[in-house]
């Protein structure tokens, strides 16, 4: 079975393989990418909060594990975990390196999201 990880868009989620993460985010409009570690403290506080962003009409979540999907994350040129990119038609167009204060920083990002 191939790896796998979940791309959440409007029309529900689905299973993606680590193969096709490319070509998924380039099909949507506006992508958020979470990196993260299983065993990873800050990850996991920040996975628990990630819903404190909000609903964002069109905009599609993607959630990765470096350990799964690690050509993905070397793709994002992602060093440490969490990181959060967004991209635009699979084009980046912010990152957030998360710090310890996982709640403060995605009040960021819900900020530079409600500016697409």
């Amino acid at each position: 079975m191939p790896k796998q990880f979940s791309l959440t868009n409007d029309a529900g989620s689905e299973w993606l393989s680590c193969k096709s993460y490319k070509s998924a985010i380039k099909a949507e409009k506006t992508s958020v990418v979470v990196f993260y570690a299983e065993g990873c403290d800050t990850c996991s506080t920040l996975l628990h909060q990630v819903d404190t962003v909000g609903d964002k009409p069109g905009v599609a979540w993607a959630f990765v594990d470096v350990n799964v999907c690690g050509k993905a994350a070397d793709g994002a040129d992602v060093d440490a975990t969490p990181t959060v990119v967004v991209n635009s038609k699979g084009k980046e167009v912010y990152r957030l390196n998360v710090s310890g204060n996982p709640k403060a920083d995605l009040k960021t990002l819900s900020r530079f999201l409600d500016t697409l």
